[in-house]
């Protein structure tokens, strides 16, 4: 069995909401593996997964 992986960053210098963003840069790779995918987010006080 062949398994195929897409990784998808995205880095905002103006503290733009980005997870829609993020969400369709992962829609767009999900033909690299569609088994499984996650989201995590960070700013200087926490980290959402």
């Amino acid at each position: 069995m062949e398994e195929n992986c897409g990784v998808f960053g995205l880095c905002s210098v103006d503290k733009k909401h980005v997870v829609e963003d993020i969400y369709y840069g992962i829609f767009k790779l999900q033909h690299r593996g569609q088994q499984y995918c996650g989201m995590a987010t960070s700013s200087s006080s926490n980290i959402r997964i």
